[in-house]
């Protein structure tokens, strides 16, 4: 915002579309976070009415008459004196009524916008997701109307989506898996079209990362962004999956009311398309033909979703907003397949089961999302939130503009409610901590040092129990106290003053 280099005067681990869309929030609504969350709830208005596109289109209504048998086992059921394949979505008018494809896009939107705004998954702070979601239902409908009209265009428009993806976060990719699995079946017997069809998809992906590689390179800056961009968030992500953090109960326990009802669907519906083994060959076989088009690729948004919850590395559950539309349309999809011809006999029970605990997930996930409103206004982010303007209002009364600080702490919050620059890059103390605890082996201690030998910020902020995780990168620490000494305490922090 003040012409400085993206990652060398301000730097986060985030791609630098992130950083760009941050900018345009503060030229519009400067630092008013009410003005900030409106503009993200209208964001996601708008990705809830694009998933009910997206339901639409996977839910509607084929007109013609299907008469096809299925051998595998007897699942066929008279719906107005037709014969439905059990591979089909369903041959029904198309009256909005109990049962039809119109009925089940709705209540797939309704199921969507309960989960998707429930406070452990959206998140004003993780924007990453907010924007991610649109694109990624963007590209999911571009690529069924290219199955459906086999345009090209279509399919580079589907890549375009993706390639802002990319840039967002690369591990978004796993969720477009989907869109190469349906090329491989829709040309499964021409390689040719395999591979043209695939270059299609990622053209736009590689220009678009090309772009930016362009102009960091032109800044003297690809090394930096590389790193902030992509090489921290992998060694971060595998220290994650190690549980070296020590999260992961936590995070579980958040976590359940989405992915175990969620994971148990999708493997009913993997069972029940699937079983018995030795018909596999055969229902296999169904299961890729091309008027399965839709069920399919239900199937393989949603275990793209699973597979990107067992890959994320993070106990942050707000990164899960992403998966929760796979979530929602294999959810909808399994008990919409009952309705329309899959009775199921042998697993009537389990989809008793399945029903139960789908609700009390849902009252856990209602019950867990009061916890931010409650932290906000009454718990612990609403103590620290307190302590910290406390903070901010001492610092700004003692220092000039021209003044910089540092926070040694998690987050950049305390630079806001100061109104004062940080005297370094990192606008949170955690990177230099699980660069130094974890071996990452970026030096972020030595560049952090460099800033402040250079910006000679007037006041430290650091954490007064001394037992709190920041205090293990002795050598942050021992350098505090050769260059600065202590001038107040607030509870939990205190202030310290640059002496040399």
């Amino acid at each position: 915002m003040e012409g400085g280099t993206l990652y060398i005067t301000s730097w986060d681990h985030k791609g630098p579309l992130i950083f760009y869309f941050n900018s345009l929030l503060y030229i519009l609504f400067g630092q008013n976070l009410i003005l900030h969350r409106i503009f993200l709830t209208v964001l996601g208005v708008l990705d809830t009415f694009l998933f009910y596109l997206l339901s639409k289109k996977l839910f509607e209504i084929k007109n013609e008459k299907l008469k096809i048998k299925n051998e595998t086992r007897t699942l066929a059921v008279e719906i107005e004196d037709k014969k439905v394949n059990s591979w089909e979505l369903g041959v029904e008018n198309e009256k909005d009524n109990y049962g039809s494809g119109l009925f089940y896009a709705r209540l797939a939107t309704v199921c969507y916008a309960f989960w998707r705004n429930l406070s452990q998954y959206t998140s004003s702070g993780n924007n990453n997701e907010n924007l991610g979601i649109i694109f990624l239902i963007l590209a999911y409908l571009s690529f069924i109307i290219f199955f459906q009209k086999r345009n090209l265009l279509y399919l580079l428009a589907s890549g375009f989506y993706i390639s802002f993806l990319a840039i967002l976060k690369m591990n978004f990719l796993i969720l477009t898996l989907p869109l190469f699995l349906e090329i491989l079946f829709l040309h499964r017997k021409n390689f040719f079209k395999i591979i043209s069809s695939g270059l299609v998809l990622i053209l736009p992906v590689g220009v678009h990362l090309g772009l930016w590689i362009w102009y960091f390179s032109s800044r003297g800056t690809l090394k930096d962004y590389y790193i902030a961009a992509f090489g921290y968030n992998s060694v971060y992500w595998r220290a994650a999956l190690s549980n070296s953090f020590g999260n992961l109960r936590d995070f579980i326990i958040l976590s359940l009311p989405l992915l175990l009802p969620f994971l148990l669907v999708f493997l009913a519906q993997t069972i029940c398309w699937f079983y018995p083994l030795k018909k596999f060959p055969e229902n296999f076989k169904n299961f890729s033909k091309p008027d399965n088009f839709k069920q399919r690729f239900i199937y393989f948004i949603a275990g793209s979703g699973l597979l990107f919850s067992v890959l994320s590395g993070t106990f942050f559950t707000y990164y899960f907003l992403v998966v929760i539309p796979g979530f929602i349309l294999i959810l909808v999809l399994y008990f919409k397949n009952n309705e329309a011809g899959f009775n199921f006999k042998k697993f009537s029970s389990l989809n008793k089961g399945l029903a139960v605990l789908l609700v009390l997930c849902i009252l856990a996930a209602a019950g867990i999302s009061t916890r931010q409103a409650y932290n906000t206004f009454r718990g612990s982010s609403s103590i620290l939130d307190s302590q910290t303007q406390e903070i901010g209002d001492y610092l700004n009364q003692n220092t000039t503009k021209e003044d910089t600080i540092i926070s040694y702490m998690y987050g950049p919050t305390l630079y806001i409610q100061a109104d004062r620059k940080a005297g370094t890059r990192f606008t949170s103390g955690s990177f230099m901590l699980l660069d130094n605890k974890y071996k990452f082996g970026f030096s972020f201690n030595k560049i952090f040092i460099e800033d402040l030998e250079k910006s000679k910020s007037k006041y430290l902020v650091l954490p007064t129990d001394k037992k709190n995780s920041y205090y293990q990168n002795t050598e942050l620490v021992d350098y505090f106290k050769i260059h600065y000494k202590f001038e107040k305490s607030f509870e939990d922090f205190e202030v310290w003053r640059r002496v040399g």
